[in-house]
Parts: C-alpha cells; structure tokens; sequence
C-alpha cells in the first residue's frame, strides 16, 4: 500500500474503528440485513462487495433513511463520507450527527477512498476532520448533540469499507440486548407505510418504527397504554424511545394539580 494512503496517527484515537488483524479474508459464518437509503444502494462496487460471501450482508432497500445511508440495529447507523468534499462539507457533516446523536447511540462515519484515488491525507483533510471531531465535541457541551458513539473508519477501497460496515454490525449484535433482533429479519423487506408516520417522533428511528410495526399495526398500536408499549417494545428499541413515544403521542393533559385544588374546595 502506498505510504500516503496510510491515515496519518494524528487522525487516529480510541474511537476509530479498525478491523481485526486475520491472515487471509474471512467468509461470514452468519447472515446479516440492514437498512440502505436509495443512494447508498446506488454505490454499487460497496454493495457488491457487502454482498459478497466475505461479508455475507443482505440490503433491505428504503428510498430514506432520515440521512443515514445504513441502519444496522435500532441503535446503530453508518454514514458514508467522503474525505475528499469534506473541507466544504464540515458544517453539514457536524450538523448531520448531531441530529441523527437523538436517534442512535452509535453511529459511524465511514469512508472508501480507492487507492488509485490522490491521498485523502493531504493537510486540508486532515485540518477537516478535526474540524467536525471539534464541532462535535462544542454540539454536546452545548446539549445540541446527545452523548453517544461517534466512531471513524478509514478504508482504502470499497472491500475493505464493506468489511468495515459488517464488523461495525458484528460489534452491534455483541453489544446488543435484544439478540431477537439479530434473526433473519424477513420483517424488513417490505416497507410499512406507518413507518412514515412514526418516524416523525424524535428519537425514533426508520429500524424501530419497522421492528414496532412488525408486532402490532398502527391502529394496535395507538390504542396500547403507555405502560405496555415501555414493556413491549422498550427492551427492543430502547426505553428512552419508547418514553419519548409516549410523551409525542400521549393525548392525555398534563396535570399540574389545579383539578385537585377545585376539588378540594368544592
């Protein structure tokens, strides 16, 4: 590999995502399915290779993901970045993050130079993505962003961004509560029209209004107490979802304790 096409040590931390070192290509022993936006489906080399029987991933196409390009759980998204438009495009990149920080606790920005490409190092890329990692940090110490992971992957050809999306899948599916999840995901392929509807609800994402709406319609759902919408569907796609879920759609008043006064006094 050409030496520039090596990331320099001073983009890389704890956060960067690397895949384990192995002495020859791995076939994937299990299958995975995620979501793919249109335009990411439309990177067909990337979707070959995440395709292919190294990485062993199927693609259940949605024409949105809300501005992600893959949803792999209903925790974890991959971005697809390039390093190349990113000095003109920080601004947006850290604003795409911080958004999607409210609907996923994980989230990877990855990137596929190809070797043939000029260096993606040169110093006005690497001035970039300090730039967004900076922005990012200014995002949460001002509550804009939700604290989560952000991780960065650095490939050098659309294999090796492949392999590193399958990886990130695997770290999901190890890190994940809800193994039932992780089954063969027949519930994905074709779209539910509510999803639409759903994902207005801030913190809810594309993956869990399809894992809800694979368990009960819309119409069950809208007429499920709160109480057992946390005990079905919290340990799926996370409590604080389903409580956010709660609060949006909930059409009972708040009380602030002025009934109890009038009743009192009558």
């Amino acid at each position: 590999m050409p030496w520039e096409h090596v990331p320099p040590e001073s983009i890389l931390d704890c956060n960067t995502l690397r895949l384990p070192s192995q002495e020859a290509p791995q076939v994937a022993t299990s299958t995975h399915i995620y979501m793919v936006s249109l335009q990411a489906l439309q990177k067909q080399a990337l979707t070959r290779a995440l395709r292919s029987r190294e990485c062993g991933v199927d693609l259940a196409e949605r024409e949105y993901l809300d501005g992600m390009d893959f949803i792999l759980d209903p925790h974890t998204g991959v971005l697809l970045v390039s390093l190349f438009l990113l000095p003109s495009q920080c601004a947006d990149l850290v604003a795409c993050i911080t958004a999607q920080s409210w609907r996923f606790s994980r989230i990877l920005g990855a990137s596929a130079e190809r070797w043939s490409d000029p260096s993606a190092y040169t110093p006005p890329i690497v001035k970039a993505l300090s730039k967004v990692r900076r922005g990012l940090d200014i995002a949460e110490a001002c509550g804009e962003k939700r604290g989560g992971t952000v991780n960065y992957a650095f490939a050098n050809n659309v294999h090796e961004a492949a392999a590193l999306v399958r990886y990130y899948g695997e770290l999901a599916e190890a890190a994940s509560f809800a193994r039932v999840l992780w089954g063969a995901r027949g519930w994905l392929d074709e779209k539910n029209e509510a999803e639409d509807e759903l994902v207005e609800v801030n913190a809810m994402n594309r993956f869990s209004a399809a894992v809800v709406l694979a368990r009960v319609s819309a119409e069950e759902l809208m007429g499920m107490s709160p109480e057992a919408l946390v005990d079905m569907f919290g340990p799926l796609i996370g409590h604080d979802v389903v409580d956010t879920f709660n609060s949006e759609t909930d059409p009972r008043p708040p009380s602030d304790g002025a009934d109890m006064l009038v009743a009192d006094d009558a």
